[in-house]
């Protein structure tokens, strides 16, 4: 049982250290091309911090723990909606932008009520089948990437306001090309780096969870739900908490809308794809947790101050999520 820890723990560590790499490094090329702050949150970050979802919910389905890669998917949603904006916003309030209330969170919350629709069955609702098929897979990737063109096309026209008031551009010397080319070629192994470590992380990180949760006797979805949730949103704790600190909460927001709609549209479309998702295990409680955490991150802005998250919203959702794990351990 020591041993399956250790390795435990060293996959996380593995797992976070690419995400964090992979990340660092995208960050970079993306900022070089002039994309602004909120658009790195909703697509590069936001993928980036869900890679090890990804590559955790991936692995299982092609071992065949589906259970613990819907688990996955649903206990990190909803550790993202609650604990990490409920811990950001009491490092620092959070501020929303008209953006983020009418447009990206709404988005959000349409993602959590297809997952809702394809899991039906889980709640009475016979209409749609106990699993995840492989064609609802190719839906939920399609859904992926007309999110991240929707938010790629207003990028260019945020690229082509700024356009307007043309500046003369500098000719770079020799030594800024050159310092210039050592920061991107540096990204691009950071980049490399941060995917091989993500892969070989999750894959041990998979299997000492596996052996833990049967040595202990505990379902493996509930172990998916906590534990591997847990673990695998370490890196979005981690980056919002950082962006929070720096003042830069649309950052952090961003991050845990985009990392939302990608575990849902990429990391199960993506698993599904490979192998059809059975739903059995999931219970109703997490499924309506997820949308009730979604729909609060929505309503929060209009509570006490409004437009912002602050201190007071921020402790009653991460009492919410304590509540929640508290009953599903029980």
């Amino acid at each position: 049982m020591t041993i399956e820890i250790l390795i435990l723990i060293g996959g996380l560590i593995l797992i976070i250290l690419g995400a964090n790499y992979l990340t660092e490094g995208s960050v970079v090329i993306a900022r070089k091309l002039n994309i602004p702050e909120l658009v790195i949150g909703l697509t590069i970050i936001a993928i980036g911090t869900s890679t090890p979802e990804l590559v955790v919910s991936i692995t299982s389905a092609i071992k065949g723990n589906s259970e613990m890669a819907v688990g996955n998917v649903l206990g990190s949603n909803i550790f993202n909606a609650l604990a990490i904006i409920g811990v950001t916003a009491l490092v620092r309030p959070i501020r929303l932008s008209r953006e983020n209330s009418f447009r990206n969170i709404p988005f959000g919350i349409a993602t959590a009520v297809v997952f809702l629709i394809m899991t039906s069955s889980v709640l009475g609702v016979s209409f749609m089948p106990s699993k995840i098929n492989r064609f609802e897979g190719v839906l939920l990737l399609i859904g992926f990437a007309v999110f991240i063109y929707y938010t790629i096309s207003n990028t260019k026209k945020y690229q082509t306001s700024k356009v307007d008031s043309k500046k003369p551009v500098k000719k770079k010397t020799a030594q800024e090309s050159k310092a210039a080319m050592k920061e991107n070629v540096s990204a691009v192994l950071m980049i490399v780096g941060g995917l091989v470590a993500l892969i070989y992380g999750g894959d041990f990180f998979l299997e000492s969870a596996i052996k833990i949760a049967k040595a202990m006797n505990i379902s493996e979805y509930v172990i998916s739900m906590t534990l591997m949730a847990g673990g695998t949103s370490l890196p979005e704790l981690a980056s919002c908490i950082a962006a929070a600190r720096k003042g830069k909460s649309q950052l952090a927001l961003g991050n845990v809308i985009g990392s939302n709609i990608s575990n849902i549209l990429l990391v199960l479309g993506g698993a599904a794809v490979i192998t059809p998702l059975n739903l059995t295990g999931v219970s109703q409680i997490d499924i309506i947790m997820l949308l009730i955490s979604s729909t609060l991150l929505m309503l929060t802005p209009f509570t006490f101050k409004k437009h912002q998250i602050d201190r007071i919203e921020g402790t009653i959702l991460i009492i919410i999520y304590i509540g929640y794990i508290f009953w599903l351990i029980k």
